[in-house]
């Protein structure tokens, strides 16, 4: 390692012992948070929750949001829902990007609506028993343009909340799939 970083010092300077303590410090301290990290993800039970947002800086970024898209009519039905953002931060967590069906972007008015605190127990990867939130399986109804439109809005703003796309690209993407649905299939088919 000694050899490894004289190499990248520019201008020929000895590493004093100072310094090499230093290095040695900061690659022992680097190396156990990533080795942490990796143990943490390869233990991770689908029932642990996702770190959430805390609520001010959710908060924040509503305001962030609103200021940004002045031609949106931005109220409590069009608000994500804090379980949408939170399934949206878990993406961005595991660095994983996965479906999210649009009756599951739920907005924030229909989950003040039927919140509910159930509760329930579970075991995590040791066999302990812990007490957890309980998924909830909260729906919203996409029958229709208009409605599919807003559930396709609100997962569009839970993803630039979280800043892992932002809402002008996937309002792109959601109009060019709405389009697609208006458009009139070819004569013989449906």
């Amino acid at each position: 390692m000694k050899e490894a970083l004289q190499q990248l010092i520019i201008g020929g300077d000895q590493l004093t012992p100072q310094e090499l303590i230093l290095i040695r410090r900061l690659w022992f301290e680097s190396y156990t948070l990533t080795v942490t990290e990796i143990q943490n993800k390869m233990q991770k039970n689908p029932n642990d929750t996702p770190k959430t947002i805390p609520l001010a800086e959710r908060l924040v970024r509503v305001e962030e949001q609103r200021d940004c898209l002045r031609g949106l009519i931005y109220d409590q039905f069009l608000e994500p829902a804090h379980a949408l953002t939170g399934k949206v931060q878990a993406m961005l967590e595991d660095g994983v990007v996965t479906y999210l069906a649009p009756e599951k972007c739920v907005s924030r008015h229909d989950e003040i609506q039927c919140t509910k605190n159930d509760q329930q127990l579970s075991f995590d990867s040791q066999g302990n028993v812990k007490v957890t939130k309980a998924e909830s399986q909260l729906s919203c109804d996409v029958t229709g343009e208009l409605r599919l439109r807003q559930c396709l809005t609100r997962k569009a703003l839970a993803f630039d909340q979280i800043k892992l796309c932002s809402f002008d690209v996937m309002e792109t993407w959601h109009n060019a799939m709405v389009q697609a649905l208006m458009r009139k299939p070819p004569a013989g088919h449906k």
